[in-house]
């Protein structure tokens, strides 16, 4: 098949990173693949030499590059469409009247809220155009649309976690609102940190002179690596929407600091998907755990059931249980459906004949 991905970059790296892990997944499936974006430079910087000889990469805002699209296109997905209105450049209208009779479906956001599925499969059109789409949820679960997941390795599960919480690996991926300074100031001193992202000083709050002997920038790595630098760290910080999963695969404790909105819809977010991934967890450690994640997520104002401080002690005292049931979510996120193989099988139920 010939399948056009249109990527919408709102989120920087979150929303490049997932369109480009989209596309890989399709071609490796052995799909013709145009990744169409309105920030062409974020999508290339994340890519490896092995993506730039299988993906085709076009800029969104280039009438000439539009045109090196293929004439007849089986699918063409639209991550995060439901976004589309508030982007400058509105390459997804024209393209709708080059491939008005494709099957169009639009990926929206990936949620734990109950209402997705519901939704997930349901049909929406265009009152100006008429132009017919789908609404395709990823989430967590059969009843959803799964996640990316069938390209991480085979993993066994790891022997007892051994290592003493005073000498963790700590990989940091946040905002520039991120706590970090807080963070560190209440964490054993032989922890080390590894920091992802601009320079320190794009942080709004500084780290202190001691701090910085504490942290390391790494080197930039591509997309395809980036499951390796998951793995040599103990505890993950991480955002968005790609690095969030790749994170629940590694079967290692993270923390989640979700894109916030203006209309606080982040919060009921981050509360679903807490809900499902502790739910089973001792009330205690689940308890304190939330405290963290909260602080990191700028809700520590809210009443919790423990300060975030007494959360974080209490958690690294439970540090073994904390990454068997890290690893147990792992191993159920990889039994749910994956999200490739979910779009190909719902284009294909189409139209069979024309998918091949």
């Amino acid at each position: 098949m010939n399948i056009v991905v249109l990527c919408k970059v709102i989120d920087n790296f979150g929303d490049a990173g997932f369109c480009l892990r989209l596309s890989r997944g399709l071609s490796c499936s052995g799909h013709g693949v145009w990744l169409v974006s309105d920030r062409p430079e974020t999508v290339l910087k994340l890519m490896s030499q092995s993506d730039i000889g299988s993906l085709n990469v076009l800029d969104g805002r280039s009438a000439d590059d539009l045109a090196r699209l293929p004439e007849h296109c089986s699918l063409v997905i639209e991550p995060f469409g439901t976004s589309s209105e508030s982007t400058t450049h509105r390459f997804d209208q024209t393209l709708r009247t080059r491939y008005h009779t494709a099957p169009w479906l639009v990926v929206d956001y990936l949620t734990a809220e109950a209402w997705a599925v519901d939704f997930h499969l349901s049909g929406m059109t265009q009152a100006r155009t008429g132009h017919s789409s789908t609404l395709f949820y990823p989430g967590f679960g059969p009843s959803t649309g799964g996640l990316i997941h069938r390209d991480w390795p085979a993993i066994n599960d790891r022997p007892p976690i051994t290592l003493p919480p005073v000498d963790l690996q700590v990989l940091v991926f946040g905002y520039k609102h991120s706590p970090l300074p807080a963070l560190m100031a209440q964490c054993p001193p032989g922890w080390q940190w590894a920091w992802l992202g601009p320079d320190l000083a794009w942080l709004n709050t500084p780290v202190t002179k001691e701090q910085l002997h504490r942290l390391k920038q790494p080197a930039w790595v591509p997309q395809v690596e980036f499951d390796d630098l998951l793995k040599n760290h103990d505890l993950l910080m991480v955002r968005g929407e790609d690095s969030f999963v790749r994170a629940q695969l590694s079967g290692k404790p993270f923390i989640w600091q979700i894109y916030p909105t203006e209309d606080g819809a982040h919060r009921g977010k981050l509360d679903a998907f807490f809900a499902l991934y502790t739910a089973g967890w001792p009330e205690t450690l689940q308890s304190a755990w939330r405290s963290v994640w909260y602080f990191w997520n700028g809700f520590s104002s809210e009443a919790t059931a423990m300060n975030w401080q007494t959360g974080l002690n209490f958690c690294l005292s439970e540090w073994e249980e904390l990454n068997d049931l890290s690893m147990k979510w792992s191993r159920q996120v990889r039994q749910w459906p994956d999200l490739v193989g979910e779009i190909l099988t719902w284009r294909n139920s189409r139209d069979p004949t024309s998918a091949k």
